[in-house]
């Protein structure tokens, strides 16, 4: 009904209570996308035009803002990494094999910047180098990931001319793919395969935390084997109702999003945490002893009292 202090402080156009211009609004929004997108030096110049038409118009204050606006901008470039003096918006593809396994990055370099970076791991996967890049290529861009207009590859593909078709439709502008032979690309393209070779070795680090930690807990905790699956589970409910029990599950230390379960509680009635989880635990360790997935180590949310109905369905089961 009313909006918070930042509209009255100048920081927020209110469009929470619909105070806000529906232009300004979207003036804003687009700008907010222009630094997201990494195009600080667009942006500056925009502000600067905006700042002098300002200040010709006799909006002081208005002048002020976007000067300090710029200021803040300048800042962000100051601290970002220059790739290129081109200015151009490329997206370049490193790649690196140890054995069976696979990493690819993908540099993001958006106005001569770089802008960020993603990585993905891919264990004994069987196709070729060049087929698993060009599958690769083609599942990471969509109507929400867009290619840039160069992209840079460290080997060739068979089928380039048909993903150059297919992102310059994505784009709606011609979209290149190129091996860098010399120059700057050629350098862009080495940092890349070395991030793609990184990938290895933070897998290795993370494997021999793991290691240690799993170690210390098999010890402390008495376990007969090594906790390298470990589920836990937490019941919630309004007042006795709405209640719904959550498990996550993680192998190896690291999330295992598709061993996640929700489960709506199906025959307690009113609130009773007991009669729930007891539930859901029946649920859970039938269906795992049921396919043969159950954990090392199973977590449960609560006391004694959750413990003891936790021990009794497994010692029934």
């Amino acid at each position: 009904k009313r909006p918070c202090l930042n509209l009255q402080m100048g920081k927020c156009l209110g469009p929470c209570v619909g105070s806000a211009d529906a232009v300004l609004y979207q003036d804003q929004v687009n700008k907010v996308l222009m630094v997201l997108e990494g195009r600080n030096r667009s942006l500056i110049k925009e502000l600067t035009l905006e700042m002098e038409s300002a200040a010709q118009d006799l909006s002081f204050e208005r002048a002020a803002e976007l000067r300090d606006q710029i200021q803040a901008l300048g800042k962000t470039l100051e601290k970002q990494i220059v790739a290129s003096s081109s200015l151009k918006d490329q997206d370049i593809f490193g790649y690196c094999r140890q054995g069976t396994s696979i990493g690819i990055t993908i540099l993001f370099v958006r106005d001569g910047l770089i802008t960020g970076s993603r990585s993905f791991f891919l264990n004994d996967p069987l196709e070729t180098d060049q087929v698993i890049l060009s599958q690769a290529l083609s599942q990471f861009y969509d109507d929400k990931i867009l290619p840039a207009k160069e992209i840079l590859l460290p080997f060739a593909i068979e089928d380039t001319p048909l993903l150059a078709e297919r992102f310059t439709d994505l784009l709606g502008n011609a979209v290149k793919l190129l091996c860098p032979l010399r120059g700057d690309k050629v350098k862009l393209q080495e940092m890349a395969n070395a991030n793609a070779s990184h990938i290895f070795d933070e897998k290795e680090k993370k494997e021999r935390s793991w290691q240690g930690l799993s170690a210390s807990m098999e010890k402390l905790l008495h376990l007969e084997q090594v906790p390298n699956r470990i589920e836990c589970l937490d019941i919630s409910n309004t007042s006795g109702k709405q209640a719904v029990g959550s498990l996550v599950c993680f192998e190896k230390g690291e999330p295992a999003p598709s061993a996640f379960r929700h489960y709506k509680i199906k025959t307690v009635p009113g609130p009773d945490d007991y009669a729930m989880m007891e539930e859901v635990l029946q649920r859970r360790l039938a269906r795992g002893i049921e396919e043969d997935n159950l954990p090392d180590l199973f977590i449960v949310d609560g006391g004694r009292g959750q413990l003891g109905i936790a021990l009794r369905v497994a010692t029934e089961l």
